[in-house]
């Protein structure tokens, strides 16, 4: 359980697995499909799962949702990078392969010329 989930002194938060129809979470929102409230953001909606539970919950998410810098780097720059490095070590194994097939045939006519 994630530590807010186990520290809410009035456990009020439930964590769990919504398509698990056994676990608390998805019990909770079948039981209250009329009290579900998901709140987002109108114009940066992440797809988050989470719900609340009360008509007097708030409709939108207040912020709009705002990669932050490192991420935005990660997936600039270091992400085609690792992309190129897989590739080129995929190509490595291709080459090592073909040079050890090209090998033993190699060693085999040499084996029969003797």
């Amino acid at each position: 359980m994630p530590a807010c989930v186990d520290t809410c002194p009035t456990k009020a938060r439930v964590f769990g697995d919504i398509n698990d129809p056994t676990s608390e979470a998805a019990m909770l929102l079948k039981e209250n499909p009329g009290a579900v409230v998901k709140v987002i953001h109108p114009e940066s909606d992440t797809k988050p799962n989470m719900f609340y539970l009360g008509s007097t919950a708030p409709m939108n998410w207040p912020v709009k949702a705002v990669m932050p810098t490192s991420m935005q780097m990660l997936t600039a720059v270091v992400g085609p990078v690792v992309k190129v490095a897989v590739g080129m070590s995929g190509l490595g194994v291709l080459a090592m392969l073909g040079r050890q097939l090209l090998a033993s045939d190699d060693s085999e006519h040499s084996e029969t010329e003797k």
